[in-house]
């Protein structure tokens, strides 16, 4: 596929446009004293909360944030630290610690949450309802077919 004159590969595309508006949002996120993978864990716990209340492991927020577990360690060690979060043993099994936001952090979540909100107002303001629309559409698709490829995309992936 071509973008102008120059050939474009959909990863280097996406990587791009992902990078762009990170980094308009990092100076929203130093202000808080929060990095880019804190926010990540903030979200996966206040959402675990809202549905059960019952905090997350370790491992489910790796799974969740895509922090790889080595990282995850000290970004944990770091927010309870500060008082973003809390750990604390599972009831039914001290195998596990179950971490949950504090109010600190539940606090900092939601000024950053209504950052990124407007943030994304502009941005709808500038392409349009109909394109923001089409674009999560798109990419609801994309990812469809990266969850669930088709033999088809297998048997090219194959090909020398």
């Amino acid at each position: 596929m071509f973008r102008g004159k120059k050939e474009v590969h959909l990863l280097g595309v996406l990587r791009e446009a992902r990078s762009v508006h990170k980094h308009q949002m990092q100076p929203f996120l130093r202000q808080l004293g929060l990095t880019e993978d804190q926010w990540r864990v903030l979200k996966v716990l206040n959402k675990a909360a809202e549905d059960s209340d019952a905090g997350l492991d370790a491992k489910s927020i790796t799974k969740q944030t895509g922090i790889v577990a080595s990282s995850l360690t000290g970004v944990l060690g770091r927010m309870e630290r500060d008082g973003l979060l809390t750990r604390s043993k599972s009831d039914s099994d001290a195998r596990f610690m179950v971490i949950k936001n504090t109010a600190l952090g539940e606090e900092k979540l939601h000024i950053f949450a209504g950052i990124v909100q407007k943030y994304y107002a502009s941005l709808e303001k500038s392409l349009g309802e109909q394109k923001m629309l089409t674009l999560y559409q798109l990419l609801d698709e994309l990812i469809a077919l990266g969850n669930k490829p088709s033999l088809e995309m297998l048997s090219a992936l194959r090909q020398p």
